[in-house]
């Protein structure tokens, strides 16, 4: 309560006004961005600002992914959309807030190895050993159409069908749900 006196003068008596002011909390804004995608099976950092001096916690609404325990959000799907919610609780001077902000997620590139096979002798066969650095099935196929005349390929063996001559073969995958093909 506020109160305002005046001690008059020769020509007005003096006289007083009481007035209640209320006070409440002020609204606060909470702000943090997000990379506008991830990929599969990695994380990034969390951080936001608000008015208050407390903290800021973070919280998945929606979507493929997790706040591991140092708080970084960690994408669990190659694809999809995660909503992430940064909440300010407030304090004594600012009432709580929170935003919400949405991030795709991607799927991982990868690559395929493909162990050498050497020499290979007419009419024999020998495995092709391909693997991808995420997931999908591994396919062979001829670089060149050409060649296959030199060798055939079935599942993961060649075999040669001629004595002489080079060849180039592909390992492919499609990949799946979490990585592309490569």
């Amino acid at each position: 309560m506020v109160k305002a006196t005046t001690a008059g003068n020769e020509n007005y008596n003096g006289a007083s006004a009481e007035q209640t002011i209320t006070l409440t909390k002020a609204d606060q804004n909470v702000s943090f961005a997000l990379p506008t995608n991830l990929t599969f099976n990695t994380s990034t950092g969390l951080s936001a600002t608000a008015l208050d001096s407390g903290t800021v916690s973070f919280s998945v609404l929606s979507g493929p992914a997790t706040i591991d325990g140092s708080g970084k959000l960690v994408a669990t799907s190659g694809t999809g959309s995660v909503v992430v919610r940064a909440t300010a609780t407030g304090d004594s001077n600012y009432n709580g807030a929170f935003l919400d902000q949405t991030i795709t997620l991607a799927k991982a590139g990868q690559s395929v190895s493909f162990r050498p096979t050497g020499s290979l002798t007419f009419d024999t066969t020998t495995g092709l050993g391909a693997s991808p650095t995420g997931a999908g099935a591994v396919t062979y196929e001829l670089v060149n159409a050409a060649d296959a005349s030199k060798v055939s390929i079935s599942g993961n063996q060649v075999r040669a069908l001629s004595g002489t001559g080079t060849v180039q073969i592909r390992a492919v995958t499609l990949g799946n749900e979490n990585y592309s093909g490569a």
